[in-house]
């Protein structure tokens, strides 16, 4: 058989750029990109590992928007059609018109040609696309003339719950396949004639000249052209085995068959009628099905190199040949045609002037196959949403609603909502303008990672508490307390996770991502639930943990509210409906969400956690029961309380005495493996938790319980102590040192001062940061006459306590705690004491408040010991920080006590003072 030679198209992978050219004003470009917008964020979302390309020059008609799935080895190709008031329809001449049929918005003539150049130029399955607003004629979708129509299931990225929208499936009549066939073959057919007629009549007619045909004719001579020798018959011999094993499963290529590019050059093809040919066949199927390499296939390596390669996964793969057929079919129907096949023709003028290859390659032959398949993988996606702008929004919401604490989501306005889009728009066009040569690179997941970045530390600046948030969290286990019906929750109470089943009336342990899953099933029966904790054990993280974890499920809207921010606000609205005291936290169009919620005028669903009842001082408690009590009537309205559990029983008459339905949960104290765990994320330590730090750790949490009870499984102590010997862990670490048992007691010899101490630091951090560059004087006299008493009125003022509010009214102390919100501008991460909401500074841990007031009376004693008796009684925190401070100086208070004649006096006898400190605080706590 004499040689042929083939050159293979260049296949496209995953490139990481492409070739594209944007039309600027083009109608409906904005829509489009709307479309494009949606698409990015929704596949992000769905965390697929995907590639968008934005006008694909080489999706020919599709265009508009690409789209490879990687892991479904697919692409997904869009042309959007978008009609602007326009109020026409799409009807049969618009799919299948008579005249023009390339020209139509909507022809499948011209659809069916892009189908066929896609699939010559892009590997794995395809999908099409036609996305419109437009509608279809009601007359076409109930005639079977030409096509009949099927709803289509898509993906859940390309749906949009708008009213009407649908996705057809096309299914041609015979007729009409016959019609696509011949509009698509047109090209061939006419190029095969002016071949035909240069060979007969010399004549070069257009089709030659606009053609490649280096792969079928040459030069001999001056103005003389001839077949090329490789337009042969070989080509059927490649043609059909591209047929029959076009679609054949990959396997691994065996070791001992080497693919290598084609060199074009083929000595021998056996004739498709040989026994020769069929044996070849059986060769190539035994080499995919059973990986065996027979002598007879070894013969065919440069065929093998034509039809086969390798991926990079080293599996051996079909080539893209489907060009080879036409060419085959050519020859064929021109050596039936032209009595001679080696005939060389005089032309009277040449032509290959200067080039070797036209803009075109060569038709492609369609067959009643391929138009079936355009079929299958065509969509009609037809009166879709004109305006996709809301998609974007909701879409971004949703993103979110995944790393955004609800306290700060619930505040966002309608304003900001649209800057965020806005702002994502900005970087989508940004993205677009930036090209090579023509070459644009792919935009996917990490182009939303970058904006997403950006986007997160805008949000940061406009809302500073965010930054709490990227404090160490621990895992914690979460009771739900008895008499709720467990059935259907798989709990293991050990570990808190799904394995056993619990019914009826048992305390049911669990993690607190799992009681984050289980909430909706909870408010089936309760429709109120208090979450109770002691001090310092982490309730705040908790319930911003338990919220966003709710949050993320997407089951219902999810509102943060904070009581200590929300108590103080005052509104003399007539309007609005009791929920004014919102305002502060939840912006306008939420509050209206609410609104229509109660007023039955919704059927959304609102899950609402409230931060620290314990912090709502008694004048106001009212109104926030009646906050609570308004927030109920709806069953759509569900509420998370948490409080120290000193005052749950307050809280719970409340909600009894408005026959609300409520349950119980409590949060579980840190195990000492959350201890040891807080500190190994909080000293970054991943690569270095070893045996120094197990042994330094677990002494340290140790000595936590031994001086305090039950400290070390308190949260914020455990927090306090990764402050605090932070630096110590790092000598230990570093030093390597041998006497551990004589060198860490030492280390912690002051661990019964350890909140004192790390307040201190705090305030000394604090100052360090204002003071940055410059050399500090006389520190002490800043801490004790500056920030001590700053934020002890500070303190004062946060709680609220009315047996102190006379304070404010002494000069001395007139001007203080003004500042402290500009202070708390610059601050160390560590010692957040304050954080700073709306302008406002709000202490970030309630026991600190409690801390600055216990030390406002411990340093004003005797000045205002008429009103310790009533706030020790009255808060249990205070008056066990006071006690602390007696034990830490009790020389310094007996010394103060033998000045008899300050403290003598009414309900004090002179015997108290002989008693130790401790005795005369009780003493004076009796009266």
């Amino acid at each position: 058989m004499p040689s042929t030679s083939y050159n293979v198209i260049p296949e496209i992978k995953t490139p990481v750029s492409y070739e594209s050219t944007i039309k600027s004003g083009t109608h409906g470009g904005i829509h489009q990109k709307q479309l494009a917008q949606v698409l990015l964020l929704r596949m992000t979302r769905a965390r697929m590992d995907f590639q968008l390309a934005y006008e694909l020059t080489a999706a020919d008609k599709f265009d508009n928007i690409g789209i490879h799935d990687k892991k479904a080895q697919q692409w997904i190709f869009i042309h959007y059609k978008h009609a602007d008031g326009k109020q026409s329809k799409i009807d049969q001449n618009g799919l299948l018109p008579k005249m023009n049929r390339e020209k139509g918005d909507f022809s499948l003539y011209k659809y069916f040609q892009s189908y066929m150049t896609i699939r010559s130029r892009f590997e794995g399955k395809i999908r099409l696309m036609l996305f419109t607003n437009k509608s279809l004629d009601g007359k076409l979708q109930n005639s079977t003339d030409c096509v009949t129509f099927e709803n289509r299931d898509v993906d859940k990225c390309l749906q949009f719950s708008h009213e009407g929208a649908t996705h057809k499936k096309l299914l041609p009549t015979e007729e009409a396949v016959q019609s696509i066939i011949k509009n698509a073959n047109k090209d061939f057919y006419s190029l095969k004639q002016a071949i035909k007629d240069l060979f007969i009549d010399g004549i070069i007619t257009k089709e030659l000249i606009e053609y490649d045909l280096t792969k079928i004719l040459e030069k001999s001579g001056n103005n003389k052209i001839r077949f090329k020798k490789t337009f042969n018959c070989s080509l059927n011999c490649i043609a059909q085995l591209h047929k029959d094993f076009k679609n054949i499963n990959p396997v691994q290529c065996p070791p001992d068959l080497v693919i290598v590019e084609p060199d074009n050059q083929i000595t021998n093809c056996p004739s498709v009628d040989s026994s020769d040919f069929k044996e070849l066949k059986d060769g190539i199927r035994n080499l995919f099905e059973k990986g065996v390499v027979s002598k007879h296939l070894k013969q065919y390596k440069s065929l093998l190199n034509i039809l086969f390669t390798t991926n990079p996964s080293g599996q051996l793969i079909s080539r893209d040949n489907n060009d080879v057929i036409c060419l085959a079919e050519l020859y064929n129907m021109l050596s039936n045609e032209l009595e001679d096949m080696k005939k060389v023709v005089k032309t009277k003028r040449k032509l290959f002037v200067g080039k070797t290859c036209r803009s075109r390659g060569l038709p492609l032959l369609a067959e009643a196959s391929d138009v079936r398949n355009f079929f299958d993988q065509l969509t009609l996606a037809v009166r879709q949403p004109s305006d996709l702008c809301p998609f974007i929004i909701r879409e971004l919401s949703s993103w979110m609603r995944i790393w955004l604490r609800p306290d700060v989501l619930g505040k966002l306005t309608e304003e900001q909502e649209h800057s965020v889009v806005k702002a994502f728009e900005v970087d989508f066009e940004a993205q677009l303008k930036i090209k090579t040569n023509n070459l644009r690179d792919y935009l996917d997941q990490h182009f939303l990672e970058k904006f997403y970045n950006k986007l997160r530390i805008k949000i940061e600046e406009f809302y500073p508490e965010l930054k709490d948030a990227r404090e160490t969290y621990i895992s914690r286990l979460v009771i739900v307390e008895a008499d709720y019906n467990v059935e259907n929750i798989k709990t293991d109470t050990a570990s808190g996770n799904p394995e056993q089943l619990y019914h009826n009336k048992k305390d049911v342990k669990m993690t607190d991502k799992h009681f984050a899953r289980i909430l909706k099933r909870i408010f089936t029966h309760y429709q109120s639930l208090i979450m109770t904790a002691d001090p310092g054990m982490g309730k705040t993280k908790f319930l911003q943990y338990v919220a966003l974890e709710y949050q993320k499920l997407n089951v219902d809207t999810v509102f943060l509210l904070y009581l200590n921010r929300l108590q103080g606000y005052e509104t003399h609205s007539k309007n609005n409906e009791g929920l004014g005291i919102l305002q502060t936290s939840l912006s306008d169009k939420n509050i209206k969400l609410i609104r229509n919620i109660l007023n039955m005028e919704s059927n959304h669903c609102i899950t609402m956690f409230f931060d620290g009842y314990d912090e709502v001082v008694k004048k106001n408690r009212n109104k926030i029961h009646n906050l609570f009590k308004k927030l109920l009537k709806s069953k759509n309205l569900h509420l998370i309380v948490s409080t120290r559990k000193i005052v749950k029983h307050i809280l719970h008459e409340a909600f009894e005495r408005d026959k609300i339905t409520v349950k119980f949960t409590s949060l579980e104290p840190f195990s000492e493996q959350n201890s040891i765990e807080y500190l190994a994320k909080s000293w970054n330590c991943g690569m270095y938790v070893n045996h120094d730090f197990y042994f330094f750790s677990k002494y340290l949490v140790n000595q936590l319980n031994a001086s305090f009870n039950v400290l070390g499984s308190v949260p914020l102590m455990i927090r306090i102590a990764a402050v605090t010997y932070k630096e110590n862990f790092e000598k230990f670490r570093i030093l390597r040192i041998t006497d551990k048992e004589s060198y860490l007691p030492r280390v912690f010899s002051d661990i019964d001062h350890i909140y004192e101490s790390f307040i201190t630091r705090a305030l000394r951090a604090h100052v360090k940061d204002m003071y940055y560059g410059t050399d500090i004087q006389n520190l002490a006299i800043l801490l004790t006459d500056g920030f001590i008493v700053d934020y002890q009125m500070l303190a004062i003022e946060f709680l609220d306590i009315d047996e102190l509010n006379f304070v404010f009214k002494n000069p001395k102390y007139i001007e203080k705690g003004k500042t402290i919100f500009k202070q708390s501008l610059v601050r160390s991460d560590e010692f957040n004491l304050i954080t700073i909401v709306d302008d406002k500074a709000y202490f970030s841990h309630h026991t600190y408040a409690e801390y600055f007031v216990a030390t406002f009376l411990w340093d004003n004693f005797f000045d205002y010991y008429y009103v310790v008796e009533r706030i020790l009684k009255k808060c249990s925190t205070i008056r066990k920080f006071v006690m602390k401070m007696i034990e830490n100086d009790l020389i310094v208070f007996q010394q103060m006590s033998v000045v008899q004649e300050q403290i003598v006096s009414e309900n004090i006898t002179i015997w108290a003072c002989e008693c130790n400190a401790i005795n005369l605080l009780n003493f004076i706590l009796s009266k």
